[in-house]
């Protein structure tokens, strides 16, 4: 058999493999999704494209949940774990207020109306928009990993990739936190791979539309591409400044539009006390209660496995940029270096303003450090073995 036919033959066997293996994986998954609280903000927000009435909305939100299901979860979102869930289905007040947290992420609730206007119950839509953007996540993996290494190597890694825990955790909720991942690895791979900053950037910035709080990484992105990429690469002065501007005028404006109250409830409802009416809470920061929430929360998030995770793949990543600075800052390796940066930085800067670990919260980075180190170590080796094939060639 010629080696080009064997080649295709071992590639196609390698592709219904991960393909199998990813489908079997997204199945599994949809029998066991998480049912947060959080689904039933995210049904409201979809009903509210279609209906004006706080009321109704508040009504057919745990008419839909009580319809699809089990009791047990059911009575949980009721009233299981904190009061407040009570009042929030007691009274439409409380719970119209609680959605200005989530109004921002249309790109999550407009596909979620959208797919209930096609017949899809409600409820399943939440958890199944989770696990469509894994699998177009485990799609997105394979095209980079392919383009560095064998194809039975690349969709081997890419399986792996994708399937590690705090991966794979984000699809088994109802929440935007896989779309999010989706789109920040789409844009990072246009910027890394494709290298397009235009791509790239849109991409990003779009993803406001999911998380608004991605504007962090943009910020730090945009700094970090202006002062470590290659000169003949790197943004314009311009363009840096128009993405700044535009996507920080797009998170104001989201965050207008949406209602939202702000860092400071997110905080204390978060870390400190739940509340039945969140637009009551203060705006303004308090210094001591923001001290000890955060030291009480830093204590507890020390003793779970997700400390583990985010440790050890941010110590990758700056690992992964002290052997470049100490390899002399190879131009080929700039751009990585930079996106490596800006997602260590964010990491940084995110956590005191939440600090929580939550995988499905850092499942960008689980997903970018191992994809960015191997592009890193195979851009070296061309790098270091291109002079030597124009050395033969010349000869």
């Amino acid at each position: 058999m010629e080696p080009a036919k064997r080649a295709r033959i071992r590639n196609g066997l390698a592709l219904a493999a991960f393909l199998a293996l990813v489908g079997w994986t997204a199945w599994q998954t949809s029998k066991r999704p998480v049912r947060n609280w959080d689904m039933l903000c995210y049904m409201a927000l979809a009903l509210e494209w279609g209906e004006d009435d706080p009321v109704e909305v508040h009504r057919l939100t745990y008419e839909a949940a009580q319809e699809r299901l089990p009791p047990r979860f059911y009575q949980n979102l009721l009233f299981g774990g904190f009061q407040v869930r009570a009042a929030r289905y007691q009274d439409p007040a409380a719970f119209t207020e609680h959605l200005a947290f989530y109004r921002a992420r249309v790109l999550y609730t407009l596909p979620l109306f959208l797919a209930q206007r096609m017949g899809a119950p409600l409820v399943d839509a939440t958890w199944w928009l989770s696990i469509a953007s894994w699998v177009g996540l485990a799609l997105l993996t394979l095209a980079w990993t392919r383009r560095c290494l064998p194809f039975p190597a690349a969709a081997a890694l890419a399986a792996v990739v994708v399937h590690v825990p705090p991966v794979l955790d984000a699809a088994r909720f109802s929440t935007p936190d896989a779309l999010t991942t989706l789109l920040t690895c789409g844009g990072i791979y246009c910027l890394a791979v494709r290298r397009s900053l235009l791509c790239g950037a849109a991409i990003l910035t779009g993803s406001l539309f999911v998380r608004p709080d991605n504007v962090i990484l943009i910020v730090l992105l945009i700094a970090t591409l202006f002062l470590v990429d290659e000169r003949e690469a790197r943004p314009s002065l311009r363009f840096s400044a128009a993405w700044l501007v535009l996507s920080v005028a797009l998170y104001l404006g989201l965050s207008k539009w949406s209602g939202h109250y702000g860092w400071w409830p997110v905080f204390w409802i978060t870390m400190v006390q739940k509340e039945v009416y969140p637009s009551r809470i203060p705006t303004a920061m308090d210094a001591e209660v923001y001290w000890e929430a955060f030291k009480a929360k830093s204590a507890r998030v020390l003793g779970t496995a997700d400390v583990y995770w985010a440790g050890a793949y941010a110590g990758f990543a700056a690992l992964a940029l002290a052997l470049w600075a100490r390899a002399g800052r190879p131009a080929c390796n700039r751009r990585h270096a930079a996106i490596l940066l800006a997602l260590l930085a964010t990491f940084v800067v995110r956590y005191p303003l939440f600090p929580q670990l939550w995988a499905r919260f850092l499942a960008p980075l689980y997903v970018l450090v191992p994809l960015l180190l191997m592009t890193m170590l195979v851009e070296a080796r061309k790098s270091r073995s291109a002079p030597l094939h124009e050395d033969v060639l010349a000869g």
